[in-house]
Parts: structure tokens; sequence; C-alpha cells
């Protein structure tokens, strides 16, 4: 696992150059759907709200195949910039592990819910960084 240690030391030690260009794709908790019955002049009526998911991580490529997370704990609430900064880093990071072995890394690496937006980033920066 990538300390955040580590990290800091590689941007304090200049390894670690800004990025100009940059994908960022959040992840949302599902949307949860509320039944009520609404009263009208007509009588009762069923009705469905649906209240949006909150962000709650963000997956950043900085290049083809490079990319970072950063997922908020249950009960923590996703503070973009820092989610953004996190992910940067860790993409930064990620830029450093030797290309052959970053589908591994990856696969090991990697939160299981974060999965399938890995998959999405992966392919937008493939098509982006080109």
């Amino acid at each position: 696992m990538l300390t955040q240690q580590l990290i800091f030391q590689l941007i304090k030690n200049n390894m670690i150059q800004e990025q100009e260009k940059i994908l960022i794709e959040y992840l949302y908790e599902k949307d949860k759907l509320v039944s009520y019955i609404d009263y009208t002049k007509l009588g009762p009526e069923a009705r469905i709200n649906i209240i949006k998911g909150k962000k709650i991580g963000v997956v950043v490529a900085i290049g083809a195949s490079i990319m970072g997370w950063s997922l908020c704990r249950k009960g923590d609430t996703f503070n973009k910039v820092e989610g953004i900064r996190f992910a940067k880093e860790r993409a930064r990071f990620i830029s450093y592990v030797d290309s052959n072995k970053l589908e591994e890394f990856y696969a090991n690496e990697v939160p299981y819910s974060l999965n399938e937006l890995i998959l999405k980033m992966n392919n937008r920066s493939i098509k982006y960084f080109k």
C-alpha cells in the first residue's frame, strides 16, 4: 500500500513534477428510491423520489494508464480538493512503477469498489493521452 509519507517525501525531493493535463472521474453512492403517498384532491397517489448519491471517491489519470485514486471511509464526508490532491499524488507515484507491472499493481492495490471506475478511466486515458 502506498504511504502518504513516501508520497510527500518524493514531492519534497522534487522527484514528482506537476502535470498539466488530467482526467477526473468521481465515484458516487448508489441512488436511493424513496416511495411516499401524495394525498391529492382526486385521492392518494403513489410517488417515488430519487435521492442522488453523494460523491465518495475520485479517480484521476495523468497519463495513458497512469491513474491514482482517493476513496472516503464510511461515515466520512468527501472533500473534492483533498480527494483530487491525494489521487494526483498517488498517480504521480504510480508513474514510477515499471509499465510491465502496472496491471498487477492496480489489481493488488485498488479497492474493489473502484475497479469498474478504474477500467473506465483506463480506456478514457488511453484515448486522451495519445
